[in-house]
């Protein structure tokens, strides 16, 4: 984040200086231990967005099974968030997902579950399926600075719970006992 800023700075100083302007994707120092440009990211920088480190992006994550990283969770640094953040939207949220590898993955089939926030490509080519989903908050909900916690709903329906209750005979299964089964 501060060498993102820096590099805002540097791009400003030399837009102000009155020389040619190179190129952005020339001008910004490339190190891949420092930061990793995205598209967005460029775009950002291009238009003199600066960030400030927000203590709430950060969690615990899965980088690779069994490889556990602290994260730094924003859409702005994220580029590819996809529908995490409706299945972990705080770092306090509970959850569990099953990671499946995907169609095309050279590995052969293997699954994982974890209770983190899992690295984009942890299981080749991998799918995610959530015990829980968070639902985005409407608008007026995500302004307001006394807003609840965001409620959770169950990915398993109250359909799928009562084919399954039919199928076996029997009403003690819960929709956590499906999501474990399945």
């Amino acid at each position: 984040l501060a060498f993102y800023n820096a590099e805002v700075a540097r791009w400003a100083a030399v837009r102000g200086a009155g020389a040619d302007t190179p190129e952005l994707k020339d001008f910004v120092d490339t190190d891949p231990t420092k930061i990793s440009w995205t598209r967005g990211l460029l775009q950002y920088l291009d238009k003199d967005k600066i960030f400030a480190f927000e203590t709430s992006a950060i969690t615990a994550s899965l980088y690779r099974p069994f490889t556990q990283q602290w994260l730094y969770f924003s859409r702005v640094f994220n580029e590819m968030v996809l529908q995490m953040p409706q299945l972990f939207p705080t770092a306090a949220a509970e959850n569990r997902v099953i990671c499946v590898s995907g169609i095309g993955a050279r590995s052969g089939f293997s699954t994982l579950i974890t209770n983190f926030i899992p690295c984009y490509d942890n299981i080749e080519k991998g799918q995610c399926f959530p015990l829980y989903l968070y639902p985005k908050p409407t608008t007026a909900a995500a302004n307001d600075l006394f807003a609840a916690a965001p409620e959770r709903s169950d990915a398993i329906t109250d359909a799928a719970l009562a084919h399954f209750c039919n199928y076996y005979t029997v009403t003690t299964i819960s929709k956590e006992d499906i999501f474990y089964y399945v």
